[in-house]
């Protein structure tokens, strides 16, 4: 509804504003269109994939993105919601709810036109999946639809449901209803691509092959395709796993609460979203060994796989590093290692990265640690235990094991340092206290011969 409201009604201001101009009234209308793709796709596109147009969704569906059954569930709302935004649309601009326009487009170049756009828009997105670059699609995808206002005599549909709900507004972006059938058929002739924004379900790596997709079962009786790399393909295989591995099984909410945090990530990231699922499920797994309540993991889960993405971006050049990252590192990273890290991020601030992990993590932050902390103004409320990955020690500078001995991992070319401190686990207060306080004390040693021009506050 918002795309066709979009189209629409910043025609009718384009033609109430610039009377006699079409010029001007195309380049208000294309300028509307490109800015405000570009927000709905970012707004819609994590939860959805944008799937504003028929014919990508019925492409998406062939190659295995989507089930057929979803697919048919779009058709009808993405027809109704661009009728319904041309209502919205005249509406706003005090015209009559319906006016069936009269505005013909069928001539053999305004249909040469629509293959032309149609088929650009699809090699565009279509370009954007297999290079891993899908998180520059609203930008991309923005920039040609206005592009294409102007180097097609069209205007560029190149999308049913749009050409559809522009039949009911008589203005400047409207179509008459003997030119749809022309519009639609040219579209429809063009079934060679994915989604209007890649979603999680198929990215392969850019320039470099991503993981071996799933092979397992999607919905029950359902075989993932070997060429797609689908969420619920990988959750089933999660599901089985956990049976046999001692951890929770995944009910429906949790799995599409991880799905949402795939699409959330690839997104975000330049990582394929296969790669992407794979540290997801992997952090999930982890995360779910030691966890007694189930209810925030996948929340947790996103943000250990965020950690750990920024990692490998890192580690692999794609991630300019700002400033040097020290990893601390104790057993359970309930205690020693989460307060050395609550200090360190206060003195240094943002001239330091800091990240921690356990070689056997906790089910929760000691709660005698939280209150030691909490007596000197710093909270720890945030803050859980987390596995030590490869992927965040191969991008750490400096390294400082607290406790953890043999199971502590040795990389070559770090700095590595062991603190002798003693475990606060059920210590009484005063003991908590001073394990802080010999914490502090060496991490003020640490920050000052990294950051020999930092001036730090006097000792407490």
């Amino acid at each position: 509804m918002l795309l066709a409201a979009l189209v629409i009604g910043s025609g009718i201001a384009a033609q109430q504003l610039s009377p006699d101009q079409t010029g001007l009234q195309l380049v208000e209308n294309a300028a509307a269109t490109a800015a405000g793709l570009y927000a709905i796709i970012l707004m819609v596109g994590p939860i959805s994939g944008a799937h504003f147009n028929p014919v990508v969704t019925a492409v998406d569906a062939a190659f295995g993105g989507l089930s057929w059954r979803d697919a048919a569930a779009y058709l009808p709302a993405q027809v109704a919601g661009c009728i319904a935004g041309a209502v919205l649309a005249n509406l706003m601009f005090d015209q009559s709810a319906v006016s069936i326009s009269t505005h013909h487009r069928a001539s053999g170049s305004h249909l040469l036109a629509e293959v032309v756009a149609t088929a650009g828009l699809f090699l565009l997105i279509f370009a954007l999946v297999r290079s891993g670059r899908g998180e520059r699609a609203p930008a991309a995808v923005g920039a040609y639809i206005g592009a294409a206002y102007w180097f097609t005599s069209s205007t560029s549909f190149a999308n049913p449901a749009i050409s559809v709900g522009r039949m009911f507004s008589d203005t400047f972006a409207g179509i008459a209803p003997a030119s749809v059938p022309a519009f639609i058929a040219t579209a429809g002739r063009r079934r060679a691509g994915p989604a209007v924004l890649p979603t999680h379900r198929d990215r392969p790596g850019a320039g470099r092959p991503g993981p071996a997709p799933a092979h397992g079962h999607g919905r029950r009786g359902e075989r993932c395709r070997p060429a797609t790399s689908s969420w619920r393909c990988l959750m089933t295989d999660f599901d089985s796993a956990t049976g046999v591995g001692g951890l929770p099984g995944l009910d429906p909410a949790t799995a599409r609460a991880l799905s949402a945090s795939a699409a959330r990530l690839a997104y975000d990231t330049t990582f394929a979203a296969s790669e992407v699922e794979e540290v997801l499920l992997d952090s999930y797994r982890q995360l779910a060994r030691t966890a007694r309540v189930t209810l925030y993991l996948p929340t947790l889960a996103e943000r250990l796989t965020r950690e750990r993405l920024e990692a490998l971006g890192a580690t692999r050049g794609l991630i300019a590093k700002r400033v040097p990252e020290v990893l601390f590192v104790c057993v359970r990273n309930a205690g020693r290692s989460q307060m050395a890290a609550a200090l360190t991020r206060h003195y240094a601030g943002t001239a330091l990265d800091i990240r921690t992990g356990g070689s056997d993590p906790g089910e929760r932050i000691h709660p005698e640690v939280v209150a030691a902390m909490k007596d000197i103004g710093l909270s720890l409320d945030e803050e859980f235990p987390k596995p030590l990955t490869d992927d965040i020690l191969a991008a750490a500078d400096v390294v400082i094991t607290m406790g953890c001995g043999d199971r502590c991992p040795y990389v070559p070319g770090k700095r590595y340092e062991d603190w002798p401190i003693e475990d606060p686990d059920g210590a009484p207060a005063d003991q908590v206290a001073a394990v802080r306080d010999d914490i502090d004390h060496r991490v003020r040693g640490l920050i000052s011969s990294m950051l020999p021009d930092l001036t730090l506050p006097n000792p407490r």
